[in-house]
């Protein structure tokens, strides 16, 4: 037995309102979840980013293929090993040396090449609010964030003064 409850955003409804729902079999599918919401990179080093991807209904698929959209000018993501059941995926963020400082959205998307068709899907990162209502709160998010810096200056001590 299923139930379901279908409103607007205002918890309207009535005669003129027009609702439209459609029911089917859960079919295959797979999600990606980050461990985080924000990461940062100083220049000339490297970041590991945590996803996890979950198989649904039996989704099968042994070539999943990683790539970030939005990076900055001069930070790449090195090829990743994703097993065949997926799970958990490092991903390296390497920034070369002289990578300008930025604060920018970025989106992880896998997609599953060997599935007919080929799916994508975009990593979300839960939000995990006090309060789910789904009309109150945004629960998730596709939108990363990634801070590039600059690495910081050795500076070297001042030497020491001579006492007289």
């Amino acid at each position: 037995t299923y139930f379901a409850t279908v409103k607007d955003l205002f918890s309207k409804g009535g005669p003129e309102f027009v609702y439209r729902l459609e029911i089917g079999a859960p079919l295959a599918d797979f999600t990606v979840a980050a461990d985080n919401h924000a990461y940062t990179l100083q220049s000339g080093k490297t970041n590991e980013i945590k996803i996890t991807i979950a198989a649904l209904n039996n989704f099968q698929s042994t070539n999943f293929v990683v790539a970030i959209d939005g990076l900055p000018e001069g930070v790449t993501l090195a090829p990743p090993k994703v097993p065949a059941k997926g799970g958990e995926v490092k991903l390296s963020l390497v920034a070369d040396t002289d990578a300008e400082p930025s604060n920018q959205p970025i989106q992880i998307k896998v997609t599953a090449a060997d599935a007919k068709p080929p799916r994508t899907r975009t990593a979300f990162f839960g939000i995990n609010a006090k309060d789910t209502s789904p009309d109150l709160f945004i629960n998730e998010t596709d939108q990363l964030w990634l801070t590039v810096s600059q690495q910081a200056l050795k500076v070297a001590p001042a030497p020491k003064k001579k006492k007289k």
